[in-house]
């Protein structure tokens, strides 16, 4: 779910079900956003102006990235518990998964 986020930059949960085609949880939004690799950014400008989410500077620390400019197109975005982001500056891999929600 980070690299969706990452690779739209600013996403909502309605965009995140699309990719993964099940809704995403409220929760797990709310432990991501607790633990500071994602953050709430503008509102979508439809009725009930969900939140979108977009990474942080926690998020690119972690990965240890400089900016988002270092993704590429993802090979593919898994469901489940996590997800790949490659990375195009030296082709390093990091596996993400969701035990950044549940520390």
């Amino acid at each position: 779910m980070l690299e969706a986020i990452a690779f739209h930059r600013w996403i909502g949960r309605d965009g995140l079900k699309a990719i993964f085609g099940r809704e995403i949880s409220r929760d797990l939004i709310g432990r991501l956003v607790d633990r500071d690799p994602i953050g709430t950014g503008p509102r979508e400008p439809r009725r009930g102006a969900p939140y979108t989410f977009a990474t942080t500077e926690t998020f690119l620390a972690t990965f240890g990235m400089e900016s988002l400019r270092g993704l590429s197109v993802p090979e593919q975005m898994q469901g489940g518990t996590g997800c790949t982001v490659k990375a195009a500056q030296g082709g390093s891999r990091w596996a993400m998964t969701q035990s950044l929600a549940t520390r």
